[in-house]
């Protein structure tokens, strides 16, 4: 078959393939590596020692979501005629989304865990406005003073992270037990 033939039906088939199926195909390393550290996420659950156990399955659960937001990424701006690019946006998300809720009902129980993730989240969702506060003191010309407002503005992110991780853990800690003892008494009256 010469050059030219090959390339028309190349094209051809192109033609043929709808977006869904252009995007997986050509990001599909990605969508492999999600479900790899998704399954490896609920594999380290089964491990006998539970510190290992919470420390692998948070982990690959970080790695999920790093993966997720990838693939968010790469996925093309969603318009009507890629409804099936949508529907796969919109399921995957809603995948991690409930994988995300389930590894927190099975793992923030205790509340020093629980604690610690939402200095996590607290932290990071604070770091978005004071990034752009701190470039600001970068165009400080004097030392002293971008030294002395980035340790304010570094004590303040630590001081506002503590708080709100303190004052939220409780009630977020009672809603995920209750929630965990819902779920597992509905499990044990279908078993029944």
């Amino acid at each position: 078959m010469s050059d030219k033939k090959r390339e028309k039906t190349e094209v051809q088939k192109d033609n043929l393939h709808s977006p869904l199926w252009s995007f997986i195909d050509e990001n599909q390393k990605l969508i492999t590596t999600l479900g790899v550290v998704t399954a490896l996420t609920f594999f380290a659950n089964n491990l006998p020692i539970k510190v290992f156990s919470f420390a692998l399955s948070f982990m690959f659960m970080a790695l999920a979501i790093l993966v997720w937001i990838e693939i968010l990424e790469a996925l093309p701006p969603a318009t009507g005629e890629n409804w099936r690019l949508i529907l796969f946006k919109t399921i995957i998300s809603l995948s991690i989304i409930v994988i995300i809720v389930f590894w927190a009902i099975y793992y923030l129980i205790t509340p020093v865990i629980t604690y610690y993730i939402l200095i996590i989240i607290v932290g990071g969702i604070l770091t978005i406005p004071l990034n752009t506060i701190w470039k600001s003191l970068l165009r400080i010309k004097q030392t002293l003073i971008r030294v002395t407002l980035g340790l304010l503005l570094l004590g303040f992110w630590l001081f506002a992270t503590h708080f709100f991780a303190a004052l939220t853990t409780s009630p977020v800690n009672k809603l995920l037990t209750s929630t965990r003892q819902i779920l597992e008494d509905e499990n044990l009256q279908n078993q029944n």
